[in-house]
């Protein structure tokens, strides 16, 4: 399967906000797709969304032996909304910042996705 990421900054902001992972041959997990889009009128949208995407990937690096696809996604995304909020709170640039994700996982020819 071959997958390609693209973003764009939009109309109404400066800075484009938007992160994106696809899973390389050397990836902890192959065939995860992310995308990440930091919230727009909050502060730090771009670093949320690159952080929760770096600590979902950490996540699934981490806990890839898990079984059930379905867990695997709840708890990379309960580490990546740790890692937003932990960040959130550590320094008053970052305050209130926030960011929406979707996570796709293609295997044994199922499509798994997950989305907060």
């Amino acid at each position: 399967m071959k997958a390609v990421g693209i973003s764009d900054i939009g109309r109404c902001r400066k800075n484009n906000e938007d992160a994106y992972y696809l899973a390389e041959e050397d990836a902890p997990l192959q065939h995860l797709y992310i995308v990440a889009d930091g919230m727009g009128g909050c502060n730090a949208g771009e670093v949320a969304s690159n952080g929760a995407i770096e600590a979902f990937v950490d996540y699934v690096a981490e806990h890839k032996e898990i079984q059930e696809i379905p867990d695997l996604l709840t708890g990379a995304f309960q580490a990546a909304n740790k890692s937003v909020f932990d960040q959130s709170n550590s320094a008053l640039e970052f305050a209130e910042m926030g960011t929406t994700m979707v996570a796709a996982i293609v295997d044994n020819g199922k499509v798994y996705v997950a989305h907060v």
